[in-house]
């Protein structure tokens, strides 16, 4: 409890740099969504106009089907327009004379390499849970192997980059900018856990995952917003959770999901597939709340036993 709220004063401790109060606030938030959608909006044209249905999209279709392309495509697109995020969070930043390292590392330069090894290791924890998990539950037929080949083999790598940007941006936007908004106001952990949990959790109401299993969805992003915020409170830096957040997200690699109640789960980028029925299961939500523990505690490993040698002068 005492290095939770040491933590979530080095964190917070960035604001005491920001220019005024409310209203400079205010238009920052502005600022950050109205930037937003433009830079969405851009984005979009962008690769439209760059990338029309033309040879490497029926390729793509004649390699691994209409119905895989698409959702492949599709998974690059929306990690690619939420990539915007950074761009505007930085004009946000700029209007209250803060630059996105300070949110990182309020009181040092953010140190990459802890959200690489991170990356990597929740990567690795991730991936092997969701795969045991799949294999207890399917049943003969259930999961097939089926990784990406010939065209589509160019999807891993600009997944692996989108994934380090998308990520990067949401933890920089819901634990990094919305604390510093939420910090302005109260000091508690608990309450800024709970107000950024909240709106991470609310905007990701929309996702297919939330019909096809119900409660157990709940919980998934319920525990993903409350491991997110705690490793940023804890720590004083979100080297950690955007870390976290691209190994988790890195998983989508290796497990998908494509049930008959609920095919609008399917990414078409993992190379496990799982066709069986899917729902609420009690096992289920054993392996949810194992991975999120495992991973929690692999951070705080890293922290407290391996960060010193490789801190940066401040």
């Amino acid at each position: 409890m005492k290095q939770l709220k040491l933590g979530t004063a080095v964190l917070l401790a960035v604001g005491d740099n920001a220019r005024g109060g409310f209203w400079r606030w205010a238009l920052s938030f502005v600022t950050l969504i109205a930037s937003f959608f433009a830079f969405g909006v851009l984005l979009h044209l962008a690769v439209s106009i760059l990338f029309p249905t033309g040879s490497f999209s029926v390729s793509l279709a004649e390699e691994l089907g209409q119905e895989r392309a698409s959702s492949l495509t599709m998974t690059s697109l929306t990690f690619l327009v939420l990539t915007a995020l950074i761009p505007s969070l930085a004009l946000a930043l700029r209007v209250l004379g803060l630059k996105i390292s300070d949110i990182v590392t309020p009181r040092t330069r953010p140190n990459w390499y802890l959200s690489a090894i991170t990356a990597l290791m929740v990567f690795a924890i991730v991936g092997g849970i969701s795969l045991f998990s799949m294999w207890t539950r399917s049943q003969p037929g259930d999961i097939t192997f089926d990784p990406l080949s010939g065209i589509a083999l160019l999807y891993i790598p600009i997944l692996i980059v989108l994934i380090v940007f998308q990520a990067s941006a949401e933890e920089l936007v819901f634990r990094g900018y919305l604390i510093q908004l939420v910090g302005r106001w109260t000091k508690s952990w608990w309450l800024i856990t709970l107000v950024t949990g909240s709106v991470f959790f609310s905007l990701h109401l929309q996702s297919p995952i939330f019909d096809a299993i119900g409660w157990l969805a709940y919980l998934n992003y319920i525990l993903l917003s409350v491991l997110f915020t705690l490793l940023a409170l804890i720590t004083g830096r979100l080297e950690y959770s955007i870390g976290a957040h691209i190994g988790w997200n890195w998983s989508l690699l290796i497990v998908d999901y494509k049930p008959p109640s609920a095919p609008d789960l399917y990414f078409g980028a993992g190379a496990f597939l799982y066709t069986g029925p899917i729902g609420p299961h009690f096992i289920d939500a054993i392996f949810i709340f194992l991975q999120t523990l495992v991973v929690f505690l692999v951070c705080l490993l890293v922290h407290y036993r391996y960060f010193e040698p490789f801190r940066t002068s401040e």
